[in-house]
């Protein structure tokens, strides 16, 4: 079995949780009570239910760890507001790949609806997070959306909350493009990555992915500059989704 980090031939493989567990706990405790959807399962709500994928080496799995810390704290942040309306993040190297990271998780677990088999990634994307060099972000588009929330939102109590952490993938076959929608809480992460590894004219298809998600959907992802990020440790959220919108996003998840 080959590693899928390091590429080298083992014959066991660790288990590596698709949401990090460090984060599950900062989110739901060390009981890990949660409730999480994921398209895997048809978006039906799971409780306690901790996606896993099993082709890390264990030397890489230790190696990630230090992401994983650095992704509990960011989300930590993250729990502590609803509304992401001119929101500044301080937001660390590592924790930037850790979305990265995660998204790649996820990508690696789910399926494709119409292929039935998970999405192939270049191997380029994951020997560059596992040496936390920044030429990661040549091989995917990261982008960011607020959401304009309300405490209801997530009241446990609530019978209208929804989920803190959901996820789905979407491909858009005539461009080629895999979209990977990552929400923690108030902030959607999204990640672009080409289809079958086909990088040719890559920046004008996300464009134009982006500009169907915006028209169409009602999406408004703000394109992040990774190299700014880094130089200045800070996560603006500038483009942010309306209450008004987000209702209506209840309705189809809830």
């Amino acid at each position: 079995m080959r590693c899928t980090y390091c590429g080298n031939d083992y014959k066991k493989l660790s288990r590596e949780h698709v949401i990090s567990r460090t984060v599950l706990e900062t989110a739901f405790g060390k009981s890990n009570t949660n409730i999480a959807r994921s398209e895997l399962w048809g978006n039906k709500p799971l409780k306690d239910h901790e996606h896993i994928v099993k082709d890390v080496c264990a030397e890489c799995n230790n190696k990630l760890s230090s992401i994983d810390l650095a992704g509990s704290d960011f989300v930590k942040k993250v729990l502590g507001f609803c509304d992401s309306t001119n929101k500044k993040l301080k937001i660390t190297k590592e924790a930037l790949f850790w979305i990265v990271k995660t998204h790649l998780n996820f990508l690696r677990v789910i399926p494709d609806v119409e292929t039935k088999s998970c999405y192939k990634l270049d191997s380029q994307i994951y020997k560059s997070l596992m040496c936390r060099d920044a030429s990661v972000f040549k091989f995917l588009t990261l982008c960011v959306e607020g959401w304009e929330g309300k405490k209801y939102f997530w009241d446990r109590n609530d019978p209208r909350k929804i989920p803190i952490f959901s996820y789905k993938s979407v491909r858009f076959p005539f461009y080629n493009m895999v979209v990977s929608d990552l929400v923690i809480k108030s902030v959607d992460t999204i990640v672009f990555v080409p289809f079958e590894t086909d990088y040719s004219n890559f920046g004008e298809r996300v464009s134009k992915v982006i500009d169907i998600m915006i028209h169409d959907y009602g999406f408004n992802p703000q394109t992040v500059d990774p190299h700014e990020v880094l130089r200045s440790g800070e996560l603006s959220i500038k483009n942010i989704r309306s209450h008004q919108s987000l209702l209506g996003i209840m309705k189809k998840i809830g």
